[in-house]
C-alpha cells in the first residue's frame, strides 16, 4: 500500500475539526438568540384603527394611524423582554378651498386642518415564546401629545406653502393590552409574525380641538373651539412584527 504523505494524514485529521469551527462561528456570528435559537432583536410596523372611549367619545369619531414597536427579549426561553411602543392616530380632517388671498379670488388653494395624536411609552412584554400561535400581553408607561396643524397646499402639485399649528397639549400616558403573533416564516436569520393586537390608552385630562372646532371669522380673526375633557381609547393593530440576528 502506498504511504499518504504527512501533509495529507494532518489535513484528513484537522478537516473534521476545522469545518466544525467554521459551521460554530457562522452560527454565533448571526446574533444573539434564545435557547430555542430565535432572535432576541424584535421589531414591527402595524396599521392601527383608534376608538375613543367614555368622555372622549362625546367629542370625536373613531381614527386611524399607524405604530411601530422594538423589543429586546431577555432570559434562556425569551418569554419576558423590554419593548418600545410609539404610534399615532388621526381622529379628524378637513379640507377646503379657499382664494389664495382677498384680492385674488381666482386661484384657490386648499386648506387642510388634521386632527392627531402622537404617543411613545416603554415596559414590558411577556409572550409565549414558542408555538404557532403566540399569545402576549404588554404594558408601557410614556406620554401622549394631542395636536392640531392646518396647511395650505397648491392643488396641482400638492406642495405644501404655509402651515400653521393651532393647538398642542401633552400629557403623561400609560397603556396596556396584549395580542397574538403567528410566525408566518423564518430563515437563519429572520422570523416573521403576523401581529394582532389592541392596547388600552390612558391618557388623561387634556385640551384639544376636534374636526370642525377651527371657524375663520371676517377680517382675518380665527376662532378656537377647543374642548378638555378625558382623552383615553382603545388602538387595534393589525402588522408584522420581524426577529433578527
Amino acid at each position: 500500500m502506498r504511504p499518504y504523505p504527512p501533509a495529507a494524514l494532518l489535513g484528513a485529521l484537522l478537516l473534521p475539526a476545522v469545518a466544525a469551527a467554521q459551521t460554530t462561528f457562522t452560527i454565533d456570528s448571526l446574533g444573539p438568540a434564545t435557547n430555542g435559537g430565535e432572535p432576541r432583536f424584535q421589531g414591527g410596523v402595524a396599521l392601527s384603527l383608534g376608538q375613543p372611549v367614555h368622555e372622549f367619545r362625546q367629542y370625536v369619531a373613531d381614527g386611524i394611524g399607524a405604530s411601530g414597536h422594538a423589543l429586546y427579549r431577555l432570559g434562556g426561553s425569551g418569554a419576558f423582554a423590554m419593548r418600545v411602543d410609539a404610534g399615532f392616530v388621526q381622529y379628524g380632517s378637513e379640507t377646503k378651498r379657499i382664494p389664495w388671498n382677498d384680492n385674488v379670488g381666482r386661484v384657490t388653494v386648499d386648506l387642510t386642518t388634521r386632527n392627531n395624536i402622537f404617543w411613545a411609552g416603554v415596559g414590558p412584554h411577556l409572550m409565549v415564546p414558542r408555538g404557532p400561535v403566540r399569545p402576549y400581553v404588554t404594558g408601557s408607561v410614556g406620554f401622549a401629545v394631542f395636536n392640531t396643524n392646518s396647511s395650505i397646499r397648491d392643488r396641482d402639485s400638492d406642495q405644501e406653502i404655509a402651515s400653521d399649528n393651532n393647538a398642542t397639549d401633552g400629557t403623561w400616558a400609560m397603556s396596556g393590552g396584549g395580542g397574538l403573533l403567528i410566525p408566518v416564516a423564518r430563515n437563519a436569520r429572520s422570523l416573521f409574525f403576523l401581529d394582532l393586537g389592541a392596547r388600552y390608552h390612558r391618557n388623561g385630562r387634556v385640551t384639544y380641538l376636534r374636526e370642525g372646532g377651527i371657524t375663520d371669522l371676517p377680517g382675518g380673526g380665527v376662532q378656537y373651539d377647543k374642548i378638555r375633557s378625558e382623552g383615553d381609547l382603545w388602538t387595534f393593530q393589525i402588522g408584522v412584527s420581524v426577529g433578527g440576528r
